[in-house]
């Protein structure tokens, strides 16, 4: 997604553009996942151009409807309130395959802790090759703080935050 938006304004296209909208990213990124993120990264990008931006996403094999319900009028907010110079608006979805929407949540701060911690396990191949397995093993929800991005969807909200570009 990076390289998508580098390509796109040094070969593409003629003008900067007014707005990077990049996603909808299958997995939150929520808390230290956000460092892992091509989606964020793209958003970054454009905000390193001076370009606003936005990036959405919703947990890994998700129902959409809440993405689908939302994302228009989200945009055409985020559209009119540009995120701080060197910020980038952050936007996730909570899962809700069997509860309802419990609101839209701004101004999340990013968590300390990530939703899952990974766990590998290995596996010995018979030619002696090691295969790795991973795991995730979901953080107990009284460790993640309150106001932040990853309590706001584990409660069902959507989350909507700012996040620094540094660089």
């Amino acid at each position: 997604p990076v390289d998508c938006v580098k390509v796109a304004l040094e070969y593409i296209l003629e003008e900067k553009p007014d707005y990077v909208l990049s996603g909808i990213n299958n997995g939150y990124n929520v808390g230290y996942d956000i460092s892992y993120s091509g989606t964020l990264g793209a958003a970054f990008e454009a905000a390193r151009n001076r370009i606003p931006a936005a990036a959405f996403s919703v947990t890994s094999n998700a129902h959409l409807e809440a993405a689908e319900s939302y994302i228009p009028a989200l945009v055409e907010e985020l559209l009119k309130t540009p995120p701080a110079e060197g910020m980038v608006w952050n936007v996730n979805f909570p899962a809700l395959a069997k509860r309802p929407l419990a609101g839209v949540l701004r101004d999340r701060a990013v968590a300390p802790v990530s939703l899952y911690r990974e766990q590998y396990v290995p596996s010995h191949q018979p030619d002696g090759g090691l295969v790795l397995t991973c795991q995730g093993i979901p953080t107990p929800e009284e460790a993640i703080p309150e106001g932040t991005d990853a309590k706001a969807v584990r409660q069902g909200y959507i989350s909507i935050g700012q996040v620094r570009c540094t660089g």
